[in-house]
């Protein structure tokens, strides 16, 4: 199955198209609207996209950054930016949007990476598939090169922080890279002590409901809840 090209991109998340769309989950009119839990059908905005995400796009070339993410308040002196990705095509069903679990695009990206961790043989196929995906999103794209196999991970790493974004890649990403959650002080400005977050720190691992554990022998707590 091809990558969606730039104009079939955005359709993709208007539940238009199905192009590079491996398996979704349909969304009908009684189902819960995903696109609520960013931003209510009054245009509050419940979770905005951070700063430092919206800065790693290119807002005039990437075609991910319309469909992804909006700016309620166009033309005033304060933006307000909401997730527009689950937004839908629906006019009368605003947020109702059929979820896409698996994409294409997240194949490239998996094998990107898998190449790259056979070393210095997987740099060139590696670097292929991430220039393929990224020739197909950035108008304008100039290919990349990488001197070294860690230089391709923290580029693969990068791209699914723009590729994936909302859809709860980004923490397990990290994590299994046993990498800092990096935060800019605009997105913490109600918590300016929050800027890192590190393997030491209990806040970067998440609990075990008890309910698990009871009902698994052989699960236990992480070390920093026990």
């Amino acid at each position: 199955m091809p990558l969606a090209d730039r104009a079939e991109f955005p359709e993709i998340w208007l539940d238009r198209s199905n192009a590079e769309v491996v398996w979704k989950l349909k969304r009908e009119a009684q189902d819960a609207k995903f696109g609520d839990f960013y931003r209510d059908g009054s245009n509050r905005v419940l979770f905005a996209p951070s700063f430092k995400l919206i800065a790693a796009f290119d807002a005039v070339n990437d075609v991910r950054f319309n469909a992804y993410v909006k700016d309620l308040a166009a033309g005033e002196p304060v933006r307000r930016w909401t997730v527009n990705k689950y937004t839908g095509g629906q006019a009368a069903l605003v947020n109702l949007a059929d979820i896409k679990l698996f994409r294409v695009a997240e194949m490239y990206l998996i094998r990107a990476e898998a190449y790259a961790a056979k070393g210095v043989t997987g740099l060139v196929p590696g670097t292929k598939d991430l220039n393929d995906l990224c020739a197909e999103r950035i108008d304008g794209y100039l290919p990349q090169t990488f001197a070294t196999s860690a230089a391709l991970v923290d580029a693969v790493l990068l791209e699914r922080y723009r590729e994936l974004a909302f859809e709860g890649h980004r923490y397990f990403d990290l994590r299994r890279k046993g990498r800092n959650v990096e935060r800019w002080p605009e997105d913490v400005i109600q918590a300016p002590t929050a800027l890192t977050l590190t393997p030491d720190d209990r806040g970067y691992y998440i609990p075990i409901p008890v309910r698990e554990r009871q009902a698994n022998e052989n699960i236990s707590e992480h070390p920093k809840y026990e």
